[in-house]
């Protein structure tokens, strides 16, 4: 005979809160060489489309390239502009689209500014600024501006304090050609209409869309199971760190991510790194 038996288990669970320390958004922003992390020092929501950081240089202005490859450096003592897309801990240079070099002056002194890189810069001290997740301050000494940034997912916000009231003239510079390559976006136009608070832009290239610009030279559509097709995944930086965080974070998003490296490796014939 077979006697049944019952077992009662009791799970007692604790709760307690625990205080997470800050996060340092400056691990990563320095080094040298080959222990460079470059990594921006700037705004990005999660997964945003762009990522508004200030673009630094040295006391010469002439930085090393392999420790720009972000755009910004720790070391560094002036902020040439701030552009709105960086790459994130890549080993190459890219990016860098739309500088905002904040000015105040004469048109005189505009005209003196487009023609001279030197004087987009203005110095800043570490002490005089604050990054924190999502929100990025500094204090432009050369130019006595206070810059606080901000962003959504696809839209970067600038406010900009000017202490000196009595300045007849308040002069933003918005660099359409600015990149952080050595090369330049020809051809980019903005607008701004201060009357209906609108900013508009436009950039002539030459393309043949005549013809598929998929991989394969095929018509291709976005699955409908999918939420969203990626393209510039610097895999080789991110597969040890970023892609395992949101393989266990975010496992849609993850699955978005491998489903386009196979739609890329099928479409191309090649797997992007």
């Amino acid at each position: 005979m077979t006697k049944p038996w019952y077992v009662l288990l009791f799970l007692v669970v604790r709760t307690s809160t625990i205080e997470s320390p800050p996060l340092n958004l400056y691990i990563g922003t320095g080094g040298f060489g080959y222990g460079a992390g470059s990594l921006p020092l700037g705004v990005q929501s999660p997964y945003g489309a762009l990522r508004l950081s200030p673009d630094t240089s040295d006391t010469l202005d002439i930085p090393i390239k392999f420790e720009h490859y972000a755009g910004y450096h720790y070391s560094d003592t002036h902020i040439n502009v701030f552009s709105h897309t960086h790459t994130f801990g890549a080993g190459l240079q890219d990016y860098g689209e739309v500088g905002i070099p904040v000015q105040i002056d004469d048109d005189h002194h505009l005209q003196r500014l487009i023609s001279s890189r030197n004087d987009y810069r203005s110095e800043f001290k570490h002490e005089h600024k604050r990054a924190e997740p999502v929100f990025y301050q500094v204090y432009l000494d050369t130019h006595n501006i206070n810059v606080e940034l901000t962003a959504t997912e696809q839209v970067g916000v600038h406010r900009y304090s000017f202490n000196n009231t009595n300045k007849k003239h308040r002069v933003i510079f918005v660099d359409s050609s600015y990149t952080l390559p050595l090369k330049v976006c020809k051809l980019s136009h903005v607008n701004i209409d201060p009357k209906n608070n609108e900013i508009t832009g436009s950039i002539f290239f030459k393309g043949d869309f005549s013809r598929s610009c998929g991989f394969d030279g095929q018509i291709h559509t976005k699955p409908d199971s999918m939420e969203h097709f990626y393209t510039d995944l610097s895999i080789w930086d991110a597969h040890r760190t970023q892609i395992s965080f949101i393989v266990f974070h975010d496992s849609q998003r993850a699955n978005n991510i491998i489903r386009s490296i196979m739609l890329i490796v099928e479409q191309g014939g090649d797997l992007p790194k």
